[in-house]
C-alpha cells in the first residue's frame, strides 16, 4: 500500500511538473527574444548592416512615405539601369504590412526587432506544440527535446545575426500553418498559407513540402493538404511568370546542372539536368558535410516521418543544389532554418509512436536516433553559439560613432553611395547604391548632392586600403564637383555636387 501510494504521488508530481513546462517555454521564448534584440541593437549601433538589410529598409521607408510601388536600387548587377521595382525582387508582398511600423519607428531598427520576435515566437509555438503532444508525460524527454533542438539550436540565432530577411517570418507562418491544420483548424491554416506566400517566391515552395508531408502522414484524413502543396507550386509559377523573382537569376544559379550547354529556359534546364544526373549526385555528395549539422540540430528522428522528411528536402533543395556552398554557411542559415521546427515536431511524433509500439526492435530505432542526434548536436553544433557573439562584428566602435554623426547630417533627399558592409542604415532614402559596384562599373547620379562613403576594411566586403586610395585619388581629381568633407580614421566622406543629373559616374576599373 505504501509503495502504491508513493507511485501515485510520484506520477502526480511528474504530471504537475510537466504541466508547468509550458510556462517555462514561454519564459524561455521571452529570454530568447531579449537576447536576440540585444544582439540586433549591437549590430544596428555598429552599422553592421549590409545590402540585405538595405533592400527591405529602403522599400519599407518609401512605402511609409507614400511611395507605394517602391523602386529597389540595391541590385545593380542584373540591369544596366540599376535596379527594378521592389515587388520584382522576390514577390515579397509582406513588406507592405511592415511599412506602417517603419513609419512609426523611422530608423529601421524595428525591422530587426520584428525579425527577432518572429524567431522567438516560432520557438515558443514549437515548444507549446511539443508540450501538447507529450500530454504532461515524459517530462524529462520533453525538457531535453525542446531545450536542445529548439532553444539551444544555433541556426535560429544565426538567422537573426545577419541583416534582415523574410525567411524567419515564413518559418513562423509555415509552422503555424502546420499546427492549425493538424489540430483541426483548417480554415485558419489558409491564412498562414497566404502569409507564407506573401514572404516571397522561395518560401512559397516550402508549402509544397509541408503539404505533401502532412498528406503522407494520413492520406485518407489529410487529402486537403494536397491543396496546400498545390498553392505553393502555383504561387511560385505565377510569381516567376509575372517576373516577380528578378533579384537572382535562376538559370545562372542552377544552369551548371544542365552540363556544358547553358540552358535558355526552365524547360531546357530540366531536360539538361535529367541528362546529367551525375552532376546532382556530385553536388549533393560535396555538400553533405555542410547539410548534416542542420539536420542534427533539428533532430534527425524527424526524418523518419514524412512530415519532417519531405519538408526538409524541399527547403534544402534550393541552397544545396547551388554549385558553391555559400548558401549553406552560418550567415546564410536564414535560408534553411524554416524546416527546423517542423523537423523537431515530426521527431516528437515519431518518438511518441515508438513508446507505444509493441515491436521492441522498431521502437528502439527512433530512440537510438534521438540519443545520437542529441549527443552529436550538443557536441558539434552548439559550440557555434559561443562564437555567435563575434558573428558579423567587424566595424569598430569609433567607426560606428563617426558614421552615426555623418548619417545625421546627410539630407534625406540626397543620394548615397556607401560601402557594402555599412550601407544598411543609410538606406532610408530613394537613392542609395553600394560601393561594391565600383569594380569597373558606373553609378547613376540622380541627385544634385551625392554623398560617397568609403570605409576602409570595415564590415563585410568593404573596400581594401588599396581600393580606398584609388577611389580617393579618382574623386579628388575633380575638385570642382567633389569635396572631401570628412577624413577620420578609416572613414572618408565625399560630397559630389552636380548641376545636372541623369548621368553615370564611371569609376576606374582597379577600384
Amino acid at each position: 500500500m505504501f509503495t502504491k501510494e508513493t507511485k501515485v504521488d510520484d506520477i502526480g508530481a511528474n504530471r504537475t511538473w510537466g504541466s508547468n513546462l509550458n510556462v517555462i517555454w514561454i519564459l524561455a521564448g521571452i529570454f530568447s527574444a531579449g537576447g536576440m534584440i540585444i544582439h540586433s541593437s549591437a549590430l544596428f549601433n555598429h552599422f553592421e548592416l549590409t545590402p540585405d538589410f538595405s533592400n527591405f529598409y529602403q522599400a519599407t521607408y518609401l512605402i511609409a512615405h507614400g511611395h507605394y510601388y517602391p523602386y529597389d536600387t540595391l541590385f545593380p548587377f542584373n540591369y544596366p539601369h540599376y535596379g527594378f521595382p521592389f515587388l520584382h525582387s522576390h514577390g515579397e508582398f509582406f513588406v507592405w504590412l511592415l511599412a506602417p511600423l517603419v513609419a512609426m519607428f523611422p530608423n529601421g531598427f524595428v525591422l530587426l526587432v520584428l525579425q527577432d520576435l518572429a524567431i522567438a515566437s516560432t520557438q515558443v509555438l514549437a515548444a507549446l506544440w511539443i508540450h501538447k503532444l507529450f500530454q504532461n508525460k515524459h517530462a524529462f524527454v520533453e525538457l531535453l527535446t525542446i531545450g536542445a533542438f529548439i532553444f539551444l539550436n544555433p541556426w535560429y540565432y544565426f538567422s537573426a545575426f545577419f541583416d534582415f530577411h523574410l525567411e524567419p517570418f515564413s518559418m513562423l507562418f509555415l509552422l503555424a500553418a502546420a499546427y492549425t491544420y493538424l489540430n483541426g483548424h483548417r480554415r485558419l491554416s489558409l491564412l498562414f498559407v497566404l502569409l507564407v506566400i506573401s514572404t516571397g517566391d522561395v518560401p512559397s515552395t516550402y508549402l509544397i513540402g509541408l503539404g505533401l508531408g502532412m498528406f503522407l502522414l494520413k492520406p485518407s484524413k489529410n487529402i486537403s493538404a494536397l491543396l496546400i502543396a498545390l498553392s505553393g507550386g502555383v504561387a511560385s509559377v505565377v510569381e516567376s511568370s509575372l517576373h516577380l523573382a528578378e533579384a537572382s537569376s535562376f538559370l545562372q544559379r542552377y544552369g551548371y546542372l544542365a552540363g556544358n550547354h547553358p540552358p535558355k529556359s526552365a524547360i531546357s534546364l530540366v531536360l539538361g539536368t535529367l541528362s546529367h544526373l551525375g552532376i546532382i549526385f556530385s553536388t549533393l555528395h560535396q555538400h553533405i558535410p555542410l547539410t548534416v549539422p542542420y539536420l542534427i540540430s533539428g533532430n534527425i528522428v524527424g526524418l523518419f516521418s514524412p512530415l519532417g522528411l519531405v519538408t526538409a528536402l524541399i527547403v534544402l533543395a534550393a541552397p544545396v543544389l547551388v554549385e558553391t556552398p555559400i548558401f549553406l554557411s552560418n550567415f546564410a542559415s536564414f535560408q534553411i532554418v524554416s524546416f527546423e521546427p517542423i523537423l523537431t515536431v515530426a521527431g516528437v511524433m515519431v518518438l511518441l509512436w515508438s513508446y507505444g509500439n509493441p515491436n521492441h526492435l522498431k521502437s528502439l530505432l527512433p530512440k537510438m536516433a534521438f540519443a545520437v542526434s542529441l549527443v552529436v548536436a550538443l557536441y558539434t553544433s552548439y559550440p557555434n553559439l559561443i562564437a555567435a557573439k563575434d558573428f558579423n562584428n567587424s566595424v569598430s566602435q569609433s567607426t560606428a560613432t563617426t558614421l552615426a554623426s555623418v548619417l545625421k547630417h546627410i539630407p534625406s533627399g540626397a543620394e548615397v553611395i556607401s560601402g557594402n558592409g555599412t550601407v544598411g542604415r543609410f538606406s532610408g532614402r530613394r537613392l542609395v547604391y553600394s560601393l561594391i559596384t565600383f569594380q569597373g562599373a558606373s553609378v547613376p547620379i540622380w541627385s544634385h548632392q551625392t554623398y560617397i562613403i568609403v570605409v576602409d576594411n570595415q564590415g563585410i566586403a568593404d573596400p581594401s586600403s588599396a581600393q580606398a586610395k584609388v577611389i580617393r585619388t579618382f574623386l579628388l581629381n575633380d575638385r570642382s564637383q567633389v569635396k572631401e568633407i570628412l577624413s577620420k580614421g578609416v572613414v572618408q566622406i565625399y560630397r559630389l555636387t552636380s548641376k545636372t543629373t541623369g548621368y553615370n559616374l564611371q569609376f576606374p576599373p582597379n577600384a
